[in-house]
């Protein structure tokens, strides 16, 4: 797939390690867009330094804004977002669901070292993810991290340790980058378009273990995730059981795994047994996933 000349790009910064430097109270986010696209060619871009914040610290607030910043993008060809990678996951399914039928690249990326660091790799991250914004064959929101490409919704941090940090949470991946070529190997459809919520909503995430006698949900929340393990299920205890059967009769309660390929309730006698009692199969949805979809919902 050939990559277009002379696109018209614009770099979104949000913070991350992609940005920091390492400083005495720990990595901080300190340089500008201008700085981290530095030595980019091929294309037009231009830098939007939206904020900069350690991701950790990212919350629906801060999607408020970035929604609205690339909603705004109308006029360029591509958007390219640099994020921190502890939450990229969330803001870019945030992204996928709400901004995909702009019929654009919307990309997010990031980076496992500092920009300080002799070996940063947010120079090939930033270089891979403007050529796939470059390419006029794709259109969505994906996530491109150390050379793969990855539908927006379904990317998931794997390793906090090396650079090859993201997967593809349903175990495929859309493309690849090659060289200067970008390796198209599954295009997205686009999803149902969703709105940003107004409100506070709420939704609680509640993982299951060994050890989990009940689930409990305050007041003003809106919907919940349950990470279980496996191909997903519901141990059998009875306040367990009678309190996930309330939780579902008051909102809506999507159950996840912690593995990768996702969940399947049909499989396991645990897993009907959670059908029956309300719950939502996850499916291909990662935890952070179907927490973002239950928000815009």
């Amino acid at each position: 797939m050939s990559v277009d000349k002379m696109k018209r790009i614009l770099i979104i910064t949000t913070g991350g390690t992609i940005a920091s430097e390492d400083r005495r109270n720990g990595l901080t986010p300190a340089h500008s867009g201008s700085e981290l696209s530095d030595g980019i060619s091929g294309c037009e871009t231009e830098i939007l330094d939206l904020f900069a914040c350690d991701s950790t610290d990212i919350s629906p607030d801060h999607w408020r804004t970035l929604y609205k910043a690339v909603r705004s993008a109308e006029d360029y060809d591509g958007i390219v977002v640099l994020h921190g990678t502890d939450t990229l996951e969330y803001t870019a399914s945030m992204l996928y669901y709400t901004v995909s039928d702009m019929n654009k690249p919307i990309i997010v990326t990031g980076s496992m070292l500092p920009f300080s660091a002799k070996d940063w790799d947010g120079k090939k991250n930033i270089s891979d993810a403007v050529k796939v914004a470059c390419d006029s064959g794709v259109k969505g929101v994906y996530v491109v991290f150390c050379g793969r490409i990855i539908k927006g919704n379904d990317a998931v941090k794997r390793n906090s340790r090396h650079i090859d940090a993201f997967a593809s949470f349903r175990g495929k991946e859309c493309g690849y980058i090659d060289g200067e070529n970008v390796i198209m190997q599954e295009l997205q459809e686009a999803p149902e378009t969703l709105k940003i919520p107004e409100n506070d909503k709420k939704i609680a995430v509640i993982k299951l273990s060994p050890f989990t006698e009940e689930v409990y949900v305050p007041e003003g929340y809106s919907g919940a995730v349950i990470e279980s393990f496996g191909a997903g299920g519901v141990p059998d205890r009875p306040l367990l059981l009678s309190s996930v059967k309330k939780l579902a009769e008051r909102m809506p309660v999507i159950m996840t795994t912690n593995c990768i390929s996702g969940a399947d309730l049909h499989e396991y006698n645990v897993g009907e047994r959670a059908l029956a009692l309300g719950v939502i199969d996850g499916k291909v949805l990662s935890t952070a996933s179907a927490m973002v979809k239950l928000w815009l919902e």
